[in-house]
Protein backbone atom coordinates (compact mmCIF):
# COMPACT_ATOMS: atom_id res chain seq x y z
CA UNK A 1 0.00 0.00 0.00
CA UNK A 2 1.24 3.45 -0.88
CA UNK A 3 -0.11 6.84 0.24
CA UNK A 4 1.06 9.91 -1.69
CA UNK A 5 0.24 13.48 -0.69
CA UNK A 6 0.18 16.23 -3.34
CA UNK A 7 -0.15 13.52 -5.96
CA UNK A 8 -1.01 15.93 -8.78
CA UNK A 9 0.51 19.31 -9.54
CA UNK A 10 -1.80 22.04 -8.19
CA UNK A 11 -3.01 23.00 -11.69
CA UNK A 12 -4.04 19.40 -12.50
CA UNK A 13 -5.77 18.92 -9.13
CA UNK A 14 -7.72 22.14 -9.65
CA UNK A 15 -8.73 21.01 -13.15
CA UNK A 16 -9.98 17.65 -11.83
CA UNK A 17 -11.96 19.44 -9.09
CA UNK A 18 -13.46 21.78 -11.69
CA UNK A 19 -14.48 18.91 -13.98
CA UNK A 20 -16.11 16.92 -11.19
CA UNK A 21 -17.90 19.85 -9.59
CA UNK A 22 -18.98 21.76 -12.70
CA UNK A 23 -19.02 19.52 -15.77
CA UNK A 24 -19.49 15.83 -15.04
CA UNK A 25 -23.03 14.58 -14.39
CA UNK A 26 -23.87 12.88 -11.08
CA UNK A 27 -26.38 10.09 -10.55
CA UNK A 28 -28.16 8.97 -7.39
CA UNK A 29 -27.16 5.49 -6.22
CA UNK A 30 -28.91 3.84 -3.25
CA UNK A 31 -26.29 1.08 -3.20
CA UNK A 32 -22.88 2.07 -1.84
CA UNK A 33 -21.38 -1.43 -1.55
CA UNK A 34 -23.98 -4.09 -0.70
CA UNK A 35 -27.31 -4.74 -2.45
CA UNK A 36 -28.86 -4.44 1.02
CA UNK A 37 -27.73 -0.79 1.28
CA UNK A 38 -30.99 0.42 -0.27
CA UNK A 39 -32.77 -0.64 2.95
CA UNK A 40 -30.78 1.90 4.99
CA UNK A 41 -31.68 5.55 4.24
CA UNK A 42 -28.18 6.64 5.38
CA UNK A 43 -26.43 4.49 2.78
CA UNK A 44 -26.53 6.34 -0.52
CA UNK A 45 -24.16 8.33 -2.69
CA UNK A 46 -23.96 10.18 -5.96
CA UNK A 47 -21.75 8.59 -8.61
CA UNK A 48 -20.20 9.72 -11.86
CA UNK A 49 -19.01 6.74 -13.91
CA UNK A 50 -16.11 7.94 -16.04
CA UNK A 51 -14.58 4.81 -17.60
CA UNK A 52 -16.04 1.31 -17.84
CA UNK A 53 -16.04 -1.61 -20.23
CA UNK A 54 -13.28 -0.26 -22.42
CA UNK A 55 -14.56 3.26 -22.97
CA UNK A 56 -15.74 6.52 -21.55
CA UNK A 57 -18.96 5.84 -19.77
CA UNK A 58 -21.28 8.78 -19.99
CA UNK A 59 -22.30 10.52 -23.18
CA UNK A 60 -22.21 13.99 -21.62
CA UNK A 61 -18.50 13.88 -20.82
CA UNK A 62 -16.69 11.89 -23.44
CA UNK A 63 -13.46 13.50 -22.33
CA UNK A 64 -10.32 11.50 -21.74
CA UNK A 65 -8.99 14.36 -19.62
CA UNK A 66 -9.20 12.69 -16.19
CA UNK A 67 -7.83 9.42 -17.55
CA UNK A 68 -5.04 11.32 -19.32
CA UNK A 69 -4.09 13.23 -16.17
CA UNK A 70 -3.77 10.09 -14.04
CA UNK A 71 -2.54 7.42 -16.48
CA UNK A 72 1.15 8.37 -16.64
CA UNK A 73 1.41 8.93 -12.89
CA UNK A 74 -0.22 5.57 -12.13
CA UNK A 75 1.71 3.76 -14.89
CA UNK A 76 -1.51 2.50 -16.46
CA UNK A 77 -1.33 -0.17 -19.14
CA UNK A 78 -5.12 -0.30 -19.49
CA UNK A 79 -8.02 1.02 -17.46
CA UNK A 80 -10.64 -1.27 -15.98
CA UNK A 81 -12.84 1.35 -14.31
CA UNK A 82 -12.82 4.97 -13.20
CA UNK A 83 -15.71 6.15 -11.03
CA UNK A 84 -16.20 9.26 -8.92
CA UNK A 85 -18.19 9.10 -5.68
CA UNK A 86 -19.84 11.93 -3.77
CA UNK A 87 -21.18 11.45 -0.23
CA UNK A 88 -22.98 14.36 1.43
CA UNK A 89 -22.19 15.59 4.91
CA UNK A 90 -23.79 13.27 7.46
CA UNK A 91 -24.54 13.61 11.16
CA UNK A 92 -22.33 10.58 11.89
CA UNK A 93 -19.35 8.94 10.23
CA UNK A 94 -20.65 5.65 8.84
CA UNK A 95 -18.23 2.93 7.72
CA UNK A 96 -19.46 1.20 4.59
CA UNK A 97 -18.96 -2.56 4.11
CA UNK A 98 -15.52 -3.89 3.23
CA UNK A 99 -15.24 -5.04 -0.38
CA UNK A 100 -12.90 -5.65 -3.31
CA UNK A 101 -13.30 -3.67 -6.51
CA UNK A 102 -14.37 -6.27 -9.05
CA UNK A 103 -12.42 -9.20 -10.41
CA UNK A 104 -10.16 -7.50 -12.92
CA UNK A 105 -7.09 -5.31 -12.80
CA UNK A 106 -3.86 -5.20 -10.87
CA UNK A 107 -4.38 -2.08 -8.78
CA UNK A 108 -6.97 0.09 -7.08
CA UNK A 109 -6.51 3.70 -6.04
CA UNK A 110 -8.64 6.20 -4.17
CA UNK A 111 -7.93 9.84 -5.01
CA UNK A 112 -9.30 12.44 -2.60
CA UNK A 113 -10.87 15.53 -4.17
CA UNK A 114 -11.44 17.34 -0.89
CA UNK A 115 -10.42 17.13 2.73
CA UNK A 116 -12.89 16.01 5.38
CA UNK A 117 -13.06 13.76 8.44
CA UNK A 118 -14.11 10.75 6.36
CA UNK A 119 -11.54 8.11 5.49
CA UNK A 120 -10.77 4.88 3.66
CA UNK A 121 -10.20 1.85 5.85
CA UNK A 122 -8.80 -1.61 5.22
CA UNK A 123 -9.44 -5.08 6.60
CA UNK A 124 -6.21 -4.89 8.64
CA UNK A 125 -7.53 -1.78 10.46
CA UNK A 126 -5.33 0.73 8.59
CA UNK A 127 -7.05 4.06 7.85
CA UNK A 128 -6.22 6.75 5.30
CA UNK A 129 -7.69 10.17 6.07
CA UNK A 130 -9.40 12.15 3.33
CA UNK A 131 -6.93 14.89 2.40
CA UNK A 132 -7.34 16.86 -0.83
CA UNK A 133 -4.90 15.75 -3.56
CA UNK A 134 -3.90 12.58 -1.69
CA UNK A 135 -4.02 9.14 -3.27
CA UNK A 136 -3.83 5.67 -1.77
CA UNK A 137 -2.75 2.87 -4.12
CA UNK A 138 -3.07 -0.84 -3.30
CA UNK A 139 -3.49 -4.26 -4.93
CA UNK A 140 -6.98 -4.71 -6.41
CA UNK A 141 -7.81 -7.70 -4.23
CA UNK A 142 -7.30 -5.73 -0.99
CA UNK A 143 -10.50 -5.42 1.05
CA UNK A 144 -11.27 -1.77 1.75
CA UNK A 145 -14.12 0.68 2.11
CA UNK A 146 -14.95 4.31 2.63
CA UNK A 147 -16.98 6.27 5.12
CA UNK A 148 -19.26 9.22 5.22
CA UNK A 149 -18.07 12.48 6.74
CA UNK A 150 -19.58 14.63 9.47
CA UNK A 151 -17.79 17.91 8.76
CA UNK A 152 -18.17 18.25 4.97
CA UNK A 153 -19.11 16.31 1.87
CA UNK A 154 -16.66 13.58 0.76
CA UNK A 155 -15.65 13.32 -2.89
CA UNK A 156 -13.23 10.74 -4.30
CA UNK A 157 -12.30 9.08 -7.57
CA UNK A 158 -11.80 5.31 -7.60
CA UNK A 159 -9.45 3.85 -10.18
CA UNK A 160 -8.93 0.22 -11.22
CA UNK A 161 -6.30 -0.67 -13.81
CA UNK A 162 -3.71 -3.01 -15.18
CA UNK A 163 -0.29 -1.51 -14.87
CA UNK A 164 3.39 -1.63 -14.27
CA UNK A 165 5.18 -1.70 -10.90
Amino acid sequence: MKVVDNFLPKKDHERVVFLLQNVFPWFYNDVVVSPLDHQDPNKWQMVSPIWAEGGFHNEICLTPEIADIFAPRLKVQSWVRIKANFSPKNVDIIEQDLHRDGSFGDYTAVYYINGCNGYTYFDDGYKVKSVANRIVIFPRDTKHSGTTSSDSYRQVINFNWYGYD
